[in-house]
């Protein structure tokens, strides 16, 4: 997905995330898996919070997972070979975007599960992939809504005009 040479992850971000969100079946509220295949930059938990605050940020996405290589977990595919070329295992990283005092920011992630490929590919912890992330109590967080004005959807009762030109609904 990302070249270094094709410029920086955040551009090759937003330009697949514009591209997507211009096809007819875009759903910003589907479940999306992001493979990164390289974290020799960084702490790995950087890079998937970085992944994770440009889907929020560009497109408002919640529900995402982020495989990346276990930094410590490489094997080398031929032993004549130097380079890591293959990871014994993708930890698996998610955010939550309403905790108390954190309202739709990315602080920090999770570490879900680890997929092992040792014998049989499994999962460590078996964990719900996909948890719910909109929890019933928002925690104080601020709630924007937004309604089309399409009768009988949508009908003002009444309104009042103060003496200062301002109007109350």
């Amino acid at each position: 997905m990302w070249n270094r040479e094709g410029g920086s992850l955040n551009e090759t971000l937003e330009n697949r995330l514009r591209n997507l969100k211009d096809s007819p079946s875009w759903n910003s509220r589907g479940r999306f898996l992001v493979l990164a295949t390289d974290s020799s930059n960084g702490p790995e938990q950087l890079l998937a919070a970085h992944i994770c605050t440009v889907l929020w940020q560009v497109a408002r996405i919640v529900n995402v997972v982020v495989l990346i290589p276990n930094q410590f977990a490489y094997r080398q595919l031929h032993a004549l070979s130097n380079t890591k070329t293959s990871a014994d295992r993708l930890n698996m990283y998610t955010w939550f975007p309403f905790k108390l005092g954190v309202c739709g920011e990315i602080h920090d992630v999770i570490l879900l599960d680890e997929w092992v490929f040792e014998n049989n590919v499994t999962f460590s912890y078996n964990a719900d992939l996909y948890p719910a992330k909109v929890p019933k109590n928002f925690m104080g967080c601020p709630l924007k809504i937004g309604t089309v004005g399409v009768d009988p959807s949508v009908i003002m009762a009444e309104s009042f005009t103060h003496n200062d030109g301002s109007t109350t609904y």
